[in-house]
C-alpha cells in the first residue's frame, strides 16, 4: 500500500505487503521488500535496500545505498547514513546518552564493504 502522498522514484520496487505512509519518498531504485513499514514523513534514498519486516516510524532518513536488514525497528527521528549497513533485528527503541540519534545505531552500524571486481 502506497499512501497518495508518497513518491516512489523511478526503478524503485515495493514489494506486496509493503506500506509506504503519509510523505512518504522513496528514492530511484530502492527497494522496500515485503511486511516493510514506513511510517509517515521518511527519506528513502535511491539503491537503498529495506529487508522484509523493517519498521521505520515517522520522520526516519535512509540515505542512498543504505542497507537495512530483516525485522530492523528504527526510532522516530534516525538517520542512517550514505552505505551505511544496520543489522538484522536491530532495535532501538529509545533515544540513549546525550549524543545524535545516530549514536544510538552506533553498535548497529557498519560501512558497507566495497566490492571489487
Amino acid at each position: 500500500m502506497v499512501s497518495r502522498s508518497s513518491s516512489i522514484g523511478d526503478g524503485a520496487t515495493v514489494f506486496p505487503g509493503g506500506v509506504i505512509g503519509a510523505h512518504v519518498v522513496v528514492g530511484e531504485n530502492a527497494v522496500v521488500y515485503s511486511g516493510t513499514i514506513i511510517e509517515h514523513d521518511g527519506r528513502i534514498g535511491s539503491h537503498a535496500y529495506l529487508s522484509p519486516g523493517v519498521v521505520l516510524p515517522g520522520h526516519v532518513t535512509i540515505e542512498a545505498g543504505a542497507f537495512v536488514g530483516a525485522g530492523a525497528v528504527l526510532i522516530p527521528g534516525v538517520t542512517v547514513g550514505k552505505d551505511a549497513v544496520v543489522g538484522a533485528g536491530a532495535r532501538r527503541p529509545r533515544r540513549r546518552g546525550g549524543g545524535s540519534d545516530r549514536d544510538g545505531l552506533a553498535r548497529d552500524l557498519t560501512r558497507a564493504p566495497k566490492v571489487v571486481r
